[in-house]
């Protein structure tokens, strides 16, 4: 298995909105800190329990609360964009 740090890139529409940002932000602290702490894990490569859904897209699921989704895609094997994140 080759694990390699990426970086991630969030989304962001043409009038300048950040989906995955607006969703983060309404989450309550604790929350926060485990979105935070997965993403620092990403960044390190490590994406734990992820699946591919369909068209490059993939689903990150987090095991916490109603069982949180993140879905992203992947641009070659260093950068990581956050499309958009919900229950």
């Amino acid at each position: 298995m080759d694990i390699a740090p990426v970086e991630i890139r969030y989304y962001q529409t043409a009038s300048e909105k950040r989906p995955f940002q607006e969703w983060l932000d309404g989450l309550d602290g604790t929350l926060q800190q485990i979105v935070a702490a997965r993403m620092a894990r990403i960044r390190r490569g490590l994406f734990g329990d992820a699946e591919p859904v369909g068209e490059g897209v993939f689903e990150l699921r987090l095991d916490v609360g109603p069982g949180y989704r993140i879905y992203y895609g992947k641009s070659g094997k260093v950068v990581v964009i956050l499309l958009h994140a919900g229950e």
